[in-house]
């Protein structure tokens, strides 16, 4: 596991990225083993095998631990997006590619992800995708997203474009949420989830195009002016 560089690691030696290196691999395997709100840091450093102030020297809280594996895997899917776009124009096919990716990211640690998925739901918790601690993840993850739309064969009505990226951002965030509590055979109903709705909620998008759908859709624009955030890769990241 490679962690992201921060202040204190972008001038680190090797022999320094090194221990914190192992002192992530050993938070995320204890977080899996014993669940993230029982481990305590003290319980960290003497898996690790260091003083507790050794470890608060590379990593503040349990938090960060988490949203540097998260960091992690995005700069996997940002690869995925890379190669889907030079694949395929068809958005549906884009979509799918990318919710896949980020599965892939999270099978090889299920026991993790589940571990954490209960405080990430608290919207006080550092955790949450939802909060500004995530930001920088959200805000990349939305951008890809954007990113996909560009040059595909996806359009719909002007009013709703600027919200689709975030909007489908939300519908991932309920695949994942569905995968967490998925008991099927390598969470194939999660799969066929993706594979079946997709299509439909894009289908609905795109009627947004049409002449007649104006009606309809100035109190929908209303509603997402009012409840959706307009967040985009433009915003001044933290």
């Amino acid at each position: 596991m490679e962690t992201k560089k921060n202040s204190k690691s972008s001038t680190a030696s090797p022999k320094a990225l090194a221990a914190r290196q192992h002192l992530a691999e050993t938070a995320l395997k204890l977080f899996a083993e014993k669940g993230f709100e029982k481990t305590t840091m003290r319980d960290l450093a003497k898996e690790a095998g260091v003083s507790l102030g050794h470890f608060y020297y590379h990593f503040s809280s349990k938090e960060e631990i988490v949203n540097v594996f998260y960091l992690e895997t995005l700069s996997e899917i940002e690869e995925a997006c890379k190669k889907l776009k030079t694949e395929t124009k068809k958005f549906e096919e884009r979509y799918i590619g990318l919710v896949r990716a980020r599965m892939k990211t999270f099978e090889r640690q299920r026991s993790l992800v589940i571990a954490i998925s209960g405080v990430a739901v608290d919207p006080k918790s550092p955790l949450s995708p939802f909060g500004p601690a995530t930001k920088e993840i959200r805000l990349r993850t939305i951008g890809l997203i954007e990113d996909l739309i560009n040059d595909s064969d996806f359009r719909c009505g002007e009013k709703i474009a600027p919200y689709a990226p975030t909007l489908l951002w939300y519908l991932m965030m309920g695949f994942i949420f569905y995968w967490v509590f998925d008991s099927s055979r390598k969470q194939a109903r999660t799969d066929e989830l993706t594979e079946r709705l997709t299509p439909l909620v894009l289908k609905l998008m795109r009627a947004s195009r049409l002449p007649l759908a104006g009606t309809v859709l100035r109190p929908i624009h209303t509603i997402l002016n009012d409840f959706i955030p307009l967040e985009t890769r433009d915003e001044k990241l933290p």
